[in-house]
């Protein structure tokens, strides 16, 4: 399946199923999906989650974006001679 996965997805967007199956027994099923999800439902379970303790929501660091220092220039031709030194 893995070799052929975009002709097996290329049937699913026609509408097809698409069923993999292991010793002659289904195991998976691939097909479009059967409601549409909103943001907002998606939201509403990932806080469901957070409520429970199974989520923990990761924290952007947004100043990555905009860090405009140089990246400090490392001399490896130097580090490499002392390592062989060593």
């Amino acid at each position: 399946m893995k070799n052929q996965l975009s002709q097996y997805l290329q049937l699913v967007k026609q509408g097809e199923k698409v069923f993999i199956t292991e010793h002659n027994k289904v195991i998976a099923e691939i097909s479009l999906p059967q409601d549409k999800v909103s943001s907002s439902d998606i939201d509403m379970e990932l806080e469901k989650l957070v409520a429970t303790g199974k989520l923990i929501k990761a924290v952007r660091n947004n100043s990555i974006l905009y860090n405009t220092e140089s990246p400090i220039k490392v001399d490896w031709i130097s580090v490499y001679q002392e390592n062989r030194a060593e």
